[in-house]
């Protein structure tokens, strides 16, 4: 019987000892944004993130509002569901001198295209997170977000859908 206890025993101790460490070995990743005087470059893209549209719903918009905190800053309304993963547009700029800056974002609707299809979608009312005249200080780099709204009818086929806009700053 003591026989049989002891290896019940060593059976048991040898399923719970210890599994050999792994190591594992993540790369990272490191960047930078050079902003030179009189120049503006894009930090972020605006990203309206990922939307549930149920079948037969009558769809919505998706709004971002740069004077929103980040993170903060997506609302939908209408039938959407937002995956809550987009983000206003991001820009930085630089003065050689102290001045007053002009922003100018379109004014007009901006069309999105389907990767691989035909299909648009079309974002409007782009806003700013401020006034478009600034006063900036030289020598020193300011940014400035940018949102817009995008609507998503009902019916709209799945997919990535893709657009351009312009962005300027004027240093008079």
């Amino acid at each position: 019987m003591f026989k049989y206890l002891l290896l019940v025993a060593l059976a048991t101790f040898s399923i719970i000892t210890p599994a050999k460490a792994q190591v594992a070995e993540p790369d990272g990743k490191a960047r930078v944004t050079i902003v030179s005087p009189l120049s503006v470059v894009k930090l972020r893209d605006l990203d309206f993130g990922t939307v549930y549209l149920a079948s037969g719903a009558a769809g919505g918009s998706v709004i971002l509002d740069p004077t929103a905190p980040e993170g903060s800053e997506l609302s939908v309304t209408g039938d959407l569901v937002s995956g809550n993963d987009g983000h206003t547009a991001k820009f930085a700029g630089s003065p050689e001198r102290t001045k007053k800056i002009k922003i100018r974002v379109p004014k007009a609707d901006i069309v999105l295209t389907r990767v691989g299809g035909t299909e648009t979608l079309v974002a409007r009312n782009f806003t700013l997170d401020g006034p478009d005249q600034r006063t900036v200080t030289g020598g020193t780099y300011f940014d400035f977000r940018v949102g817009a709204t995008l609507d998503v009818p009902g019916g709209t086929t799945d997919g990535v859908y893709e657009g351009t806009f312009e962005v300027q700053v004027q240093y008079p």
